[in-house]
């Protein structure tokens, strides 16, 4: 089989990214990851450096493309070399480009519409883009403006083996302090603005609560963001914060001493903590958005509109009356989450590669 070039960095390591590698190694994909060059065109130079490579697949473009960069004249700057070496790649190499759309626009946002002008331009470069679900296939044909016969669905997999998952509840919240009555909730992932955490605290302390509800807010805390919760908290001994990167081993720890995750997004297309939830048979408070109203439903979760003022707050207070419930919704989200194997996510994907190799 032809050369692949997979845009990812194997040093940056990410389950999603791990996962997919490992089942197209063994469908016998020729698949190559992307190389650092420090140099303008890093793409057109890691082309190059495959001979016959056929097709590049992107994921994430944020990094690439320069968005992540709060100095316009730098993002204008990264943006432009961006679409000269995709240019190269396509008009030159004779590549072919996929792109998995994962995010609309970045999640620490600077200037909007330079980046969606950026975005939607390769977007109309690429040969075809793939989504996780068929609610964001549509979101993407109309934000990005490219034709429906161009966008191909394929999901996105479960973590079932993506993490260690042998630790029991107790033992759990033991190493958590946490009391064996409580009810927990959890707040999972990098503490971003996007993710309207200060929205879940503000809903959090509105909610009539006898110290045995706790809410457990964990993951690595972005641009002082973490002090900033830490006020809105007002003290409240409910709420837990323990901002720091939680080590793939430790993920278990969390997820099996808490009794529902819950999201609070924004904006959102594909929901990796979802995801993590429901393979870790959890059941789940979130916002109808992007991909999550295919995921869940009220038997495995508390959907809210996050246009409704009172909305996360109602799927709070559900969830807390529902408390004899939630083993069993949980348990209805992992049978849910098992069909989306990584294999067979594996062989779609590369039957996308073999169109254009025959």
């Amino acid at each position: 089989m032809k050369k692949v070039l997979m845009m990812y960095d194997i040093k940056v390591k990410h389950e999603y990214f791990i996962l997919l590698l490992g089942e197209l190694l063994k469908e016998k994909a020729n698949i190559f990851l992307y190389k650092k060059y420090r140099s303008s065109f890093p793409i057109f130079l890691n082309v190059l450096r495959l001979k016959g490579c056929k097709i590049i697949h992107f994921h994430f473009i944020h990094n690439l493309a320069g968005f992540h960069t709060k100095f316009k004249l730098k993002f204008l700057l990264k943006s432009i070399i961006f679409l000269i070496d995709i240019y190269l790649v396509k008009y030159i190499l004779q590549t072919k480009i996929i792109w998995t759309v994962n995010n609309l626009l970045s999640h620490e946002l600077f200037f909007p519409r330079l980046e969606k002008f950026i975005r939607s331009h390769f977007a109309k470069k690429t040969d075809i883009i793939i989504t996780h679900c068929n609610r964001v296939k549509k979101i993407v044909q109309k934000e990005l403006k490219i034709p429906q016969d161009k966008i191909y669905m394929i999901p996105h997999g479960n973590y079932l083996k993506g993490y260690k998952n042998e630790i029991s509840k107790e033992k759990a919240r033991e190493l958590l302090s946490l009391g064996e009555n409580q009810l927990v909730i959890l707040h999972f992932g990098y503490i971003r603005q996007y993710k309207r955490i200060d929205n879940l605290i503000d809903n959090f302390l509105r909610l009539k609560n006898d110290g045995n509800i706790k809410l457990l807010i964990v993951g690595k805390a972005f641009n002082k963001i973490g002090e900033f919760l830490i006020k809105k908290s007002k003290g409240d001994n409910n709420i837990i914060f323990s901002f720091r990167h939680i080590p793939t081993y430790d993920v278990q720890i969390y997820m099996n001493a808490s009794d529902i995750i819950v999201t609070s997004y924004n904006r959102i297309l594909t929901s990796g903590t979802v995801i993590l939830a429901t393979s870790f048979g959890k059941p789940v408070i979130a916002p109808r958005l992007g991909c999550i109203p295919e995921l869940l439903n009220e038997n495995s979760a508390f959907l809210y509109n996050p246009q409704e003022k009172n909305g996360l707050l109602k799927a709070l207070q559900k969830a807390i009356d529902s408390k004899g419930k939630l083993k069993d919704l949980g348990q209805n989200n992992l049978k849910s989450i098992r069909k989306f194997d990584w294999n067979t996510i594996a062989r779609s994907t590369k039957k996308i590669y073999e169109r254009f190799f025959n």
